[in-house]
């Protein structure tokens, strides 16, 4: 591509001489001119198709600028323009879960999130017509023309939060040991179920004892093998033995199972202990009385 531009040439007397033509190659501006116009254009398509809600904040006031189709229905306004009436924390209860106040905290968020470049944390929200929600937030600063901003990423935690309360539910109400260890063995939680098994007070005396302590010595190996078996993706079942005295439960059937992250990766080992104690001992005294 070339810009040509054209100059008169005049005489002493104004009289046209010539025209000189002076010519500019302009192929790789009006490459560079047509990539960021498909880049605004699919930028614009992300922005407005997008499932997750996307809006922008700029100072001094911290206002929402601007929000997506999903921001509109997240917050449950009418439109964009009754949603940009708002700040981040008047779509927020008066307080956050740690008791401090939303419009004071949410400027604390955005002051990291300027500073650092990105802030990501848990936030509680407020629709338009009072409905509370948890959600996750991540704001990212951008600089455009000379000027900052920051855009925001809301994403609704309602449904995982309920079934995470669930599962807490049914856990924490089963009769079985269960347990919860990283991938280098460590326990990271134990019901109360389990607690009042191995007779501890709380959580942290159960953190600092050896997971295999209240195993009897001549089962270890074969405990040791389906944890390896678990943190290699295997689910194990076995009867094991618990030292007398140790635990309020003599025989327990043991599971181990793993536990995946979104990568497919192992990232815990769930372990789950139910008292067989009765059968075993049932069993002993059937094969007594068949002798």
């Amino acid at each position: 591509f070339l810009h040509t531009k054209k100059i008169p040439i005049f005489d002493d007397n104004g009289k046209l001489l010539f025209l000189l033509g002076i010519s500019e190659d302009i192929t790789e501006r009006k490459k560079a001119v047509e990539e960021l116009k498909k880049s605004e254009e699919k930028y614009e398509l992300l922005y407005t198709s997008s499932q997750d809600a996307i809006m922008t904040l700029a100072p001094p006031a911290w206002k929402f600028t601007s929000g997506n189709p999903a921001a509109i229905k997240l917050f449950g306004t009418k439109d964009e323009k009754e949603f940009l009436s708002g700040a981040p924390w008047q779509f927020s209860p008066e307080k956050q879960p740690d008791g401090q106040l939303s419009s004071v905290k949410a400027k604390k968020m955005i002051e990291k999130a300027m500073k650092e470049g990105s802030n990501s944390f848990e936030w509680i929200y407020k629709r338009y017509k009072g409905e509370i929600f948890p959600a996750t937030v991540l704001l990212s600063r951008v600089e455009e023309k000379g000027r900052h901003y920051l855009q925001a990423t809301i994403r609704d935690t309602s449904f995982q939060k309920n079934i995470e309360n669930r599962f807490k539910t049914l856990v924490e109400s089963s009769p079985d040991c269960i347990k919860l260890f990283d991938t280098n063995r460590k326990l990271i939680y134990m019901s109360p179920a389990g607690l009042k098994e191995h007779k501890f007070k709380n959580l942290d005396e159960a953190l600092k004892e050896d997971y295999m302590a209240s195993i009897v010595k001549e089962q270890r190996v074969i405990v040791e093998k389906a944890f390896k078996d678990a943190l290699n993706g295997k689910l194990t079942t076995l009867e094991v033995k618990h030292v007398p005295g140790k635990t309020t439960r003599d025989w327990c059937l043991m599971t181990l199972s793993p536990v995946k992250n979104d990568l497919g990766e192992v990232a815990s080992v769930f372990w789950v202990s139910r008292d067989i104690t009765k059968e075993i001992n049932l069993d002993v005294i059937n094969k007594k009385n068949i002798k």
